[in-house]
């Protein structure tokens, strides 16, 4: 028999993966298609998966969440996941318009906003998914 936290860490996995499988398939696609292996690194499309993670992650903490108690940092945690939201969105939006011409700030940022965005997915969905398990 697993341990629950064995249990809790293959779950984790399982809803990482696919929040984020489809966006890099569709990525690893266009930049066959376009025969531009770099897009893989500056697809704007990165900026969805950060979107999807901050609302998964919400989704899993809020489904966990049942006393009064932790209030303030319940809301602080989907304050900064939103704020992530927001910013992978302008980020998407400014991707979008340059293409091509993308700056290292751009694809700078939206890579950690990806990188911290998935932090607080492991962080706020793996606890939400141990407390489930325990």
């Amino acid at each position: 028999m697993t341990s629950p936290a064995t249990r809790a860490k293959i779950k984790l996995l399982v809803e990482y993966v696919t929040v984020t499988l489809p966006v890099a398939v569709y990525i690893c696609m266009e930049a066959f298609q376009r025969q531009e292996w770099l897009h893989l690194i500056h697809s704007p499309e990165w900026s969805i998966a950060t979107i999807f993670l901050a609302i998964q992650a919400i989704r899993l903490f809020l489904d966990s969440v049942q006393n009064k108690a932790g209030q303030y940092i319940v809301h602080l945690l989907i304050l900064s996941l939103g704020l992530f939201i927001l910013c992978a969105g302008i980020n998407t939006y400014i991707g979008l318009e340059q293409d091509d011409d993308q700056s290292t700030l751009i694809i700078g940022g939206r890579w950690l906003l990806f990188l911290l965005s998935s932090l607080l997915f492991i962080y706020v969905a793996g606890a939400a998914l141990y407390k489930e398990e325990v």
